[in-house]
């Protein structure tokens, strides 16, 4: 068995804080999970985490305008930058101080970074050049009064306005520029939350937190920069003649010489507008450029679209109140309440055609055309913990269930929840599949087992006590007809018919909750865990008491079968694995885990990690497919396999290594504490929530006061459940963070191992050119670049489509499988029949490497299925609407008197013009 497990997608956790960032083609979205990044490609319906960690939780996410380079910034403002395309980290920095606002410059060569009261602006790092400090600071702008929170740079990148809590938005030159001065733009009420250019330099809006939209006009453009420090122009300091920079700088300002604008007044206040939201704070907007088209989010989870349109040109201005000259009009397009909570963050795609917006609180992500007003995206990951986990038989579908009592079912594919069941009034503790996969089973809190259909997606059993109880564990015999719930109450366990739903047995004998339950795969036998520092084997057909009890010297908190059913493995409160044959009724071994899971400790502790392992054990225990290994997660950071024969840990895992939350840290620092002995993480020091009514802190359900002094608490990282997939090619586990998915399928892992210096995409094409079509695939797949693999594919005639596949090595074959499948996902291709000759060919070919390394490339056959289908339908549409086309014409050709009255009818029309 391997254990080269990789992390490779987070699920049930879509938005967690920060800015949402659209690709420069618009067709994909990022999101901050915690301290990873996932991004959510629109076009195909699929989402991905990148598999980086930053060491917080990310505050301001940053993408370069050709989409090469990433920059995520944490909330103590230490940043990571990485290369997008590979996914990869290239370089870790400091900032020094918590970031409110990061934005690229449209050329892609500057970043603007808010560094508390200043503004700094950086070059931006090469990819081409090797650096050894790629962050090279460009110039510090200083002026503002508090901190700033939101930046805006210029068209043409020579200029930036920037915005802040000190009320004000000030207006900087990138470099030094004769005879300008940054310009102040005062009046607002409340903090800024957004400052854009217009289309051109002299228009610039800015947005403040009361619902006030100003719009100015610059009259401020100097005539020729200034020489820099090193005495050379910002021009050519920059990389470009200085000529050719004193040239663009004096056409810039030539209408406001012509104008004979004074001096006395650079920026000028044309119009002042309201969005007149009644009882609500703007929270976020967002300026599409091109249209301008403005997006606001308000704390009441309302967002409304606005058109700021031009004037009038041939209506009179007339001047509005203190003299100001509304130039622009304010047309509300539309209105939506999206969310129950605060809208945090929106963003726009370069087309101006998809609104994305997140909420925070609820964890909730949407992307909104609102031309159709349709939801393009509508994902929201668990409100507070997540408790179970379950696999679907096949291992597509993963169904999870929290304690805000839903239901939800993930495609481990696509890494979106296609379906939410939210019929619990109570939190849901465990789930499972019914071994047909069309049926799902879940146990709740509120005293109900329910069934629920996975193909019509409704409840459609209901399973009961004679009395109010509380289940906390759940399983399914291996035929499906038998469902078992156990209570946390009663300390009963329940048994009913899943068919009718009639209750058929009440096993009764332990003395404490029931924590864990488990059907025999081979023998008509469930084994039960307790509290009562036991495990009891149930004949459950016989009606039979208690056939073997298993002793422990503490709690037990989680039961397993093997997949041969002659071992059982019982998980303790003293942090062990106990092994227990159930034919010869003895113990069959036992695995002190506590050390293994020791690590990690709270910001609260007293005592070192080393000694604070006295919490430490395992709350859910599975076997490996093959029964050789047992994998095992609980109260800790860690996820351990162990090697079942030889009672030794063979690897283990760190799910996080957010320091966000409690328990990551192995050592803590003494200047984090105070002279009375409790942590400053306990403090909570944010003052940016001057509202009483945001401060108040209503955790509880049905709090109505809060407390005004609450102290600020963070999440303790832990694993409620783990499973393994039926193949054993992955695993998951629901942790504090989300769903957190591990494979042996390295879906994007960069291995540079088969590269060399000649192995270039100019060699590549240079093959392609001269016909050698095999020699250039096998290159580009190498190579590992989506784009280059594609021209390779399209290069080749159909006609050497057998012979190249036939030469190709059985080691690329899933790789070209692979690169099929997206081939056909691309909307709009021609080329559909050549594609699929590459994967029938690939089929015929390679078809016995294929089927003996099934497991390893199943979601590559996944993949492939789904595209094909998608294709069938799509094709079958269109089939269908042409027949019914063609059959209409049909039928109106055989009718002649139709087109003799037509004709009448031109007749009669022809006359009455004469």
């Amino acid at each position: 068995m391997k254990f080269s497990y990789q992390f490779s997608n987070l699920c049930g956790t879509v938005y967690s804080r920060g800015n949402l960032q659209f690709t420069p083609d618009g067709l994909s979205l990022l999101s901050p999970v915690g301290n990873r990044v996932s991004v959510f490609d629109l076009a195909n319906n699929r989402s991905v985490t990148l598999p980086f960690e930053n060491r917080k939780n990310i505050a301001r996410i940053a993408l370069s305008p050709d989409a090469s380079l990433l920059l995520t910034v944490d909330v103590e403002g230490r940043a990571l930058l990485c290369n997008f395309r590979r996914r990869c980290v290239l370089s870790h920095f400091n900032f020094k101080h918590p970031v409110d606002a990061i934005v690229f410059s449209p050329d892609g060569r500057f970043v603007a970074v808010s560094h508390g009261k200043q503004v700094q602006v950086w070059r931006t790092p090469s990819l081409t050049t090797r650096e050894f400090a790629p962050f090279v600071l460009h110039r510090t702008y200083t002026g503002m009064y508090d901190d700033v929170t939101t930046i805006d740079w210029a068209p043409d990148s020579t200029f930036f306005v920037c915005g802040g809590r000190d009320l004000t938005a000030r207006l900087f030159s990138l470099d030094p520029l004769q005879g300008f001065q940054p310009v102040s733009m005062t009046g607002h009420r409340e903090p800024l939350v957004g400052v854009f250019f217009g289309r051109s330099l002299d228009t610039i809006y800015t947005v403040s937190r009361d619902g006030a939209l100003f719009e100015w006009h610059n009259n401020t453009v100097p005539a020729a920069p200034a020489p820099t420090r090193e005495g050379a122009p910002a021009g050519e300091e920059a990389g470009e003649p200085a000529a050719a920079a004193t040239a663009a700088a004096t056409t810039a300002v030539a209408p406001a010489a012509a104008a004979g604008v004074g001096k006395r007044y650079p920026c000028e206040l044309l119009g002042k507008h309201f969005f007149k939201e009644a009882h609500a704070k703007v929270l976020c907007a967002a300026l599409h450029r091109p249209s301008q088209m403005l997006v606001v989010g308000f704390s009441t989870g309302i967002f409304t679209l606005y058109e700021i349109a031009d004037p009038d040109l041939g209506a009179d201005v007339a001047a509005g109140p203190d003299g100001a000259f509304a130039r622009h009009t304010l047309n509300p397009i539309h209105t939506l309440s999206v969310s129950q909570k605060r809208i945090d963050t929106v963003a726009v795609n370069a087309s101006g055609e998809w609104l994305a917006l997140g909420s925070a609180r609820l964890g909730q992500l949407l992307v909104w055309e609102w031309q159709s007003e349709t939801y393009v995206l509508k994902q929201q990951g668990h409100t507070y913990d997540m408790r179970c986990l379950a696999y679907s038989p096949d291992g597509q579908l993963v169904a999870t269930g929290g304690d805000d009592g839903k239901l939800k079912v993930w495609n481990t594919a696509s890494g979106f929840c296609f379906v939410t069941f939210a019929q619990h009034t109570g939190g849901v503790t465990a789930c499972t599949f019914l071994p047909t996969g069309k049926a799902l089973l879940s146990a709740s809190l509120d005293g109900t087992v329910r069934a629920f259909d996975l193909v019509r997606y409704r409840n459609f059993r209901t399973l009961t006590a004679p009395r109010p109880v509380q289940f906390v564990s759940l399983c399914v015999d291996p035929s499906g007809e038998i469902a078992c719930g156990g209570c946390a109450d009663v300390f009963e366990i329940y048994v009913w018919s899943v068919k009718t739903g009639r209750l058929l047995d009440v096993l009764a004998g332990h003395e404490a909750p029931v924590s864990g339950l488990a059907f025999s795969p081979t023998q008509p036998i469930l084994v039960s865990s307790s509290w009562d520092h036991s495990a009891r084997v149930w004949d459950v057909f016989e009606r039979k008491a208690a056939v073997e009890t298993f002793a422990h010297t503490t709690d037990a908190l989680a039961v397993a079968f093997r997949p041969d059913g002659r071992e059982v493995c019982v998980a303790t409160l003293d942090g062990s694995l106990t092994f227990w044959d159930v034919h010869e009724g003895r113990q069959s071994g036992v695995i002190e885990g506590r050390r293994d899971m020791a690590g990690g400790r709270k910001s609260t502790d007293k005592v070192t990690a080393k000694n604070a392992a006295s919490g430490k054990c395992f709350t859910s225990v599975v076997y490996s497919a093959d029964g050789r290994c047992v994998l095992a997660g609980g109260r800790s950071k860690w996820v351990c396999i162990y090697e079942v024969a030889q009672r030794v840990l063979l690897k283990r895992w760190e799910t996080s290594r957010n320091r966000s939350m409690e328990g990551v840290l192995e050592k803590l620092n003494s200047r984090g504490m105070t002279e009375a002995g409790f942590s400053l993480a306990e403090i909570d020091d944010n003052d940016q929530d001057s509202d009483p009514e945001e401060r108040a802190n209503r955790a509880l359900p049905g709090v109505q006061k809060g407390d005004l002094g609450h102290r600020r608490t963070a999440p303790e990282i832990m694993t409620h459940a783990i499973a393994f997939s039926p193949s054993g090619r992955a695993w998951g586990a629901a942790s504090t963070e989300g769903l957190l998915l591990y494979s042996l399928d390295d879906l994007f892992l960069f291995d540079p191992f088969d590269l060399d210096e000649d192995l270039t995409p100019d060699a590549v094409a240079r093959l392609r050119r001269r016909g050698e079509h095999l020699k250039a695939l096998v290159m580009s797949f190498r190579l590992s670049e989506p784009a280059i693999v594609h021209q390779s594919l399209t290069a080749a005639p159909a006609a050497d489509v057998p012979s190249v596949v036939r030469g190709l090595p059985a080691l690329y074959a899933p790789k070209l499988l692979a690169a099929v499948a997206e081939a056909l996902e691309m909307d709009g291709s021609p080329h559909l029949e050549f594609f699929l000759l590459w994967a029938r060919e690939a089929l015929t070919v390679h078809g016995r490497h294929l089927k003996a390394e099934a497991p390893r490339h199943m979601h590559v056959f996944q993949s492939l299925q789904k595209s094909v289908a998608r294709q069938f339908d799509s094709m079958a549409r269109l089939c269908r609407e042409n027949t019914y086309t063609l059959d209409y014409l049909a039928t109106l050709a055989a009718t002649p008197h139709l087109q003799e009255e037509e004709d009448d009818d031109e007749e009669e029309a022809l006359e009455m013009d004469g």
